[in-house]
């Protein structure tokens, strides 16, 4: 795919980005325990075993808010069609190549965080380098309360936006 042919926009805000880089997403190695405890154990012990696996137990001093909504995802009343489409994202859709991403010549304002399993500050660089016009912005921390994480996502898309006259 030539992503230049694909996208027809001057500027592209990447917040969070989940994704990886050629292949590399060991970002979603949670989302893919939690796919095999869904598959191989009874649902009386989801959560008991979710908590016992590494991956989720660096999240309760890096990032408790990814913890929570792995917590929340068990309980989701639709959690079979949320494994179905994670399972599909994994194998289909959650990388982009190298020479993809350098094609696009735009403005690229890359929005990270330092300390989130999911979303994780490295790959926001990494992208960023990518970029011939990248800049990188970087907002409160995984382990930041609810009403911090928001207000820097705030602020600092308004900065975005009123650096490029959006507003």
């Amino acid at each position: 795919m030539q992503l230049s042919a694909q996208i027809a926009t001057s500027h592209l805000v990447l917040l969070h980005p989940a994704f990886g880089i050629d292949g590399d997403t060991p970002n979603f190695e949670v989302f893919r325990v939690l796919q095999r405890i869904v598959q191989e154990r009874p649902r009386s012990k989801w959560l008991q075993t979710l908590k016992q696996t590494k991956e989720f137990q660096v999240l309760a001093m890096s990032a408790p808010r990814n913890q929570e909504n792995y917590r929340r995802l068990l309980n989701h009343p639709r959690l079979e069609d949320l494994m179905d489409w994670m399972r599909a994202m994994d194998q289909e859709a959650l990388s982009i190549e190298r020479s993809d991403i350098c094609q696009y010549q735009g403005r690229v304002d890359v929005i990270g965080q330092s300390h989130d399993a999911f979303h994780p500050l490295q790959l926001a660089l990494d992208l960023a380098s990518l970029y011939p016009n990248a800049t990188v912005h970087e907002i409160a921390p995984g382990h930041s309360s609810d009403d911090e994480h928001r207000e820097s996502v705030r602020h600092t898309l308004y900065e975005i936006f009123e650096d490029y006259d959006y507003l």
